[in-house]
This record gives structure tokens, sequence and C-alpha cells, in this order.
């Protein structure tokens, strides 16, 4: 056990390149990250490589700048289902031949959609990487959409949807955007798209998604591991440099979303159920936005961390529920703020009210001891988010995404340090405009409702799951 963690110390600290106990200042050091090297290939995509030599393996991650937002209209879904399909046949192999040669080499593949962004990555034994890119390149530029492989997909999912009724949780995760965004917007619909979609969808709308969209002008490769800048461009090169693109799909509009209105609470009735599934927030703010450093350090405070306020409330005080918190998701366009928690049915009223009771009490001045804390959580945990070599893939994704400015992670640590209880209280009355929220709930309506009646905190509104479905 002693060699085991020595071992973990010596890996770790030369990946963070600084030592993890605070200075003797106690001011957390600014993070040093090794040099990434930007490359391109000869068709023009961008290769980001960062030469990390402690441990023999290497990241590789395909970042394609389409995600869900390039869902057709009618076609909500698709680019979920076709980033899951890629690794169920590609080139020569099925799924198994592909699963199988995976194995051989010691290497993992997979592919993840997000609204903004698809992303295909391998890792892999470096003495392997020139016999694993082949069939990442086959799965990536190659992939055939198995008829057979995607009825399976396809119950696969109709299943999960069946089995929706039974989890409160997921039910709340559907009808919160449903009802922030509209079901005619891409945002109120999740990545695996509605049952009408997943019934309906072929093989020829995934290879024609995959035509569209999967094309070199939206790629580009970031490369993490213990390899050299000239090897690894060739090794691409080998596999992508012919890669050309086809006739441009027409990307649909994502439109800027209004607002939500005046204070709704929304009812998904769940007879029975022992817990309520909360869920509060409203339209929040895009990954652009100036206010972020702002913002996160105001997160933190109100349900970003164990310690936050909205835990410390509903939890360690009133003990309401095992944990709450909040988050802002920042794409390309503002996605949603929420807070939540799963409360015991009979305090879903006194819950609710003591989440608007710190949703407001955000836009007080926040105590320089209270903010402190929350800089220092931030800036002394912020190391931690590049301790792999996928993590630190996963970091630069970011970056090249939304265009992050050369010297962001550089300088993160002084940024939230630097962040004021005047930048706090402005991001608090900016977008904790708590009389524009939807308040979604899923419990037992009979039991909950009335208290929640006697709140008033607007109207209330049931919604039925085939709504959500």
């Amino acid at each position: 056990m002693i060699a085991l963690l020595l071992l973990v110390v010596l890996l770790v600290a030369p990946v963070l390149g600084q030592e993890r106990r605070p200075p003797e200042s106690g001011r957390p050091p600014s993070l040093t990250l090794p040099t990434v090297h930007k490359r391109a290939l000869s068709n023009g995509i961008p290769v980001w490589v960062v030469e990390r030599h402690q441990v023999p393996v290497v990241a590789v991650d395909l970042l394609l700048s389409s995600g869900s937002a390039s869902d057709p209209v009618g076609a909500y879904g698709v680019a979920s289902m076709t980033a899951g399909m890629l690794d169920e046949g590609a080139g020569a192999r099925d799924a198994l031949a592909l699963a199988d040669e995976l194995d051989y080499l010691g290497a993992s593949l997979g592919a993840s959609t997000s609204y903004d962004a698809t992303s295909v990555g391998l890792y892999v034994p470096v003495a392997r990487l020139a016999q694993a890119l082949p069939v990442m390149a086959d799965v990536v530029l190659r992939p055939t959409f198995p008829t057979a492989e995607l009825e399976r997909r396809r119950t696969e999912l109709l299943v999960e949807f069946s089995r929706l009724s039974d989890d409160p949780a997921t039910i709340a995760r559907l009808a919160f955007p449903h009802v922030l965004f509209g079901s005619e917007h891409r945002f109120g619909t999740g990545l695996t798209g509605r049952m009408a979609f997943v019934k309906a969808v072929t093989r020829e709308q995934l290879a024609a998604f995959h035509a569209s969209r999967y094309r070199p002008e939206k790629a580009a490769f970031i490369v993490v591991g213990d390899v050299k800048v000239d090897e690894v461009l060739s090794l691409l090169e080998a596999q992508f440099g012919s890669w050309k693109a086809g006739a441009p799909a027409e990307e649909p509009t994502v439109a800027l979303s209004a607002q939500h209105g005046p204070r709704t609470v929304y009812l998904v009735d769940k007879p029975g159920a022992a817990q309520s599934v909360i869920r509060i927030g409203r339209v929040g703010v895009d990954r652009a936005t100036p206010d972020f450093f702002a913002l996160e350090v105001l997160n933190t405070i109100l349900g970003g961390s164990f310690t936050s306020r909205l835990n410390q409330n509903l939890r360690e005080k009133n003990g309401y529920t095992y944990g709450a918190r909040s988050g802002f998701d920042m794409r390309r366009l503002p996605g949603p703020f929420v807070a939540t928690a799963a409360v015991q049915t009979d305090k879903t009223a006194e819950a609710v009210r003591e989440f608007f009771v710190e949703l407001d009490g955000m836009k007080k001045p926040v105590p320089e001891g209270e903010l402190s804390k929350a800089r220092n959580n931030l800036a002394y945990g912020f190391p931690s988010s590049f301790a792999t070599n996928q993590e630190v893939a996963g970091q630069l994704e970011e970056q090249l995404l939304y265009g992050l400015p050369e010297d962001y992670y550089a300088t993160y640590v002084d940024k939230i340090l630097a962040v004021t209880p005047a930048e706090v209280q402005a991001a608090a009355a900016k977008h904790m405009q708590t009389d524009s929220t939807a308040v979604v709930i899923v419990g037992d309506v009979k039991v909950i409702r009335p208290k929640l009646e006697a709140l008033k905190l607007g109207p209330l509104r049931v919604v039925e799951l085939t709504e959500l479905l």
C-alpha cells in the first residue's frame, strides 16, 4: 500500500507542475501547463499536442464542432444516435470485431455528444498507437450503421423510455428543459430525442447526418501523452490526411431562447412517491459571458460545493434532503441555470421556500470570509482538473470549442481570486431573478399541492408524462 501511494505521488506531482499543499503565503499558485504544440494536417485539420512522458499512454481526441444543436428539426436525437452507433460497425469490422481488436490493443474508444460538439476519444498504450489509429479512422470516417445493431439500440432506448415513470429524477431532468425552453426549441428536448424519433429513425438518416456533419473543416485533434509531436503528426496524417469535405449541409438555426415568463410551478404526478424531486431555474448564460468568473464564485457559494448555502440549509440545518446543488450549463447559446434537490414528500413546500430564500439571498452582499472560502475552493481545486491525459484533453477541447484565450488556464486562478463582493452581487442581481423562474416538482401531487398553493409562488400547472416522451 505504501509503495502504491508513493507511485501515485510521483505520477501526479509532475502532472500538476506544482505542490498540492498551500504555499506559505496562503495564496494558491497559478497553474503551469505543459506546452501545447499547435500544428495541422495537410487538409487543414488543427492538431494540438501536449507531450507528457510520465506514463507510456496517450489520449487522442477528435473534436467535431457539430453536436445535438445541429439536429435537423423533426429529427432531434440524430446526432446522439449517430455518435452512439459509430463503434457498432466500421470499415470491414462488425461491432464484435471492433471490440475484440480494441481489447487486444489494450485500448478504449468511445464517442459522446453535447449540444455543441461531438467527441471521439481513443486511449491506448503508446506502443500500440500506430495500430489503434486505423481503427479510430474507420470508426470516424467509415461507420456502417448496421441495421441489426440499430434495432438493438432502438430497443434499448425504448426500454429506457418505458422505465422513466419509475424514476422521478429522470422525469424531472426531462421536464425542466421542456417547460423552460419549450418543446420546439432544441434545448427543450434531451440529447437522445423523444420516443417518436427513436421509433422512426433509420440508418439512412444516420448515414446522411454523418456525411454532412463529420467533416474535416469541423474537426480538430487533441493529443496528450507520451508522444513526440512530429511522430504523432505523421501517424495522424497517414489516417486522416486524405479526409476530404463533401457537400456541406445547411446548419439549422437554434434561436436565442427568451427568458422564462412569470414564475410558474409545474407539477408532474408520481403517486405514492416518498420524495419530491425539485428543479428550479431559468435561462442562464452562454460560455462567452463576461460574468463567467463572478458566476463561478457565486455558484460555489450558492450550490456548487458541499458547504454551499443550499446544502447547508436544506441538508444540514433542516434535514429535508441528502444533498442540494446548483449550476449553470453554459453553451454557445445560453443553457439553463438550475438548483435542485430530492426532498422528503411532506417537506416539499418548505424546501421550495428555502430554495427561494437562498436564491434571493445571493443578491445581498457576500461576507468576505464566505467569499474567500469559495474563491479558494475553486483555486485550490483547479489543478485536479488536469490530473490525467484525458482530463487535459478535455480542458483543451473546451478551450478550442469556445475560443478561450491562450492564457485562459494560466490566468484562471488569478481571475478567480480577483472576484470581488460587488461583482458577485452584481452578477446575482442580473442572473438570479427569481420572479422569472420555472419550478418543476415531480412528486405525489395530491399530497404536495395544498402547501405549494399556500406559498403563492405563481400559477400551478400539472404536466403529463406523455408530454415529455
